[in-house]
């Protein structure tokens, strides 16, 4: 089987499927980690988590050491020692399920792996540096992110933030050029976009790609991280978070899955991310449009300990 390379967040990866053209890596790239097809266990014999998402049918079991087995209805994927994934995919398994599986959920496993963090978020590269959005579903984060790009800033990254540690002090890393956000939204803010389709599903989404003027590709140093959390009441509220809240708040933002995070060699990632980093939680009324508002407060720079 054909081996095919690509460089996402500052890793290479060869893979046995051909990849999309954004993510091309030369073929003589040295190789960091790869993913290949064959058999992969039924289970962890010493898991020390198991986790399922109801709502995907994916179940993640963490063992000691890190490992990593996703499991779906179709397909397993091992992750191990931030080097290799094994993908075992039944007949019944879809190839675009399998691709998106590998470099939206085991790519971050590599990762985390491999002493770096990866977080539920977008990036966006600003005059002052990286900036990390970051919060849950429906939070707000694409919105914002797209908002920001529309203002002339560029993008380091969707849906994954990867940020590792640097001479004086945390860099983010570059990720694919490509963002999903709601089609409502996206007409609103309209973005910088190469190209855009229409994805539908539930919350009516869109696929953009970022215009090379628009992606930051190399890794920048990291200015803060603001984390986004919907409120019913009227008015922006800004909170810088410190010590074991902002531990506790970065934590919960983890890439899935969120168990591997308890583990001891990522705690004392997260504990070094926390002290050389700004943290903020911003509570957004959930039912009023903000999104300029939380624009001009990202790129205002230092919001001290309130706004609004």
């Amino acid at each position: 089987m054909s081996e095919h390379r690509c460089r996402i967040f500052d890793l290479c990866l060869a893979l046995p499927f051909p990849v999309d053209k954004l993510l091309a890596a030369p073929a003589h790239a040295p190789v960091d980690a790869q993913v290949v097809f064959g058999p992969a266990p039924q289970e962890l014999p010493h898991a020390l988590h198991t986790y399922s998402y109801l709502d995907t049918a994916m179940t993640f079991q963490v063992d000691g050491d890190g490992a990593v087995l996703l499991r779906t209805p179709t397909a397993r994927f091992y992750v191990t020692a931030g080097r290799t994934t094994v993908v075992d995919a039944g007949p019944a398994a879809r190839p675009g399920l399998v691709r998106y599986l590998v470099l939206h959920y085991c790519v971050p496993a590599l990762l985390n792996q491999r002493g770096l963090v990866a977080l539920h978020a977008n990036a966006i590269h600003t005059p002052r540096g990286a900036v990390i959005l970051a919060g849950q579903s429906g939070g707000g984060k694409s919105t914002l992110h797209a908002a920001l790009l529309a203002r002339g800033m560029a993008m380091l990254s969707d849906d994954v933030a990867v940020l590792r540690g640097a001479a004086g002090g945390i860099e983010v890393l570059p990720g694919l050029p490509r963002y999903r956000m709601v089609a409502d939204a996206w007409a609103r803010v309209q973005p910088p976009a190469a190209q855009v389709t229409a994805l539908g599903g539930l919350r009516n989404k869109v696929a953009l790609v970022a215009p090379a003027a628009a992606f930051h590709a190399a890794p920048a140093p990291l200015a803060a991280i603001y984390v986004l959390e919907p409120h019913a009441g009227d008015a922006i509220a800004v909170e810088r978070v410190h010590g074991v809240a902002a531990f506790r708040l970065l934590q919960a933002n983890a890439y899935p899955p969120l168990e591997s995070m308890t583990l001891p060699e990522h705690l004392r990632t997260f504990g070094a991310l926390v002290d050389q980093s700004a943290v903020y939680r911003i509570r957004r009324p959930a039912g009023r449009w903000t999104v300029d508002e939380l624009a001009d407060i990202v790129l205002a720079g230092d919001p001290g300990n309130a706004h609004g």
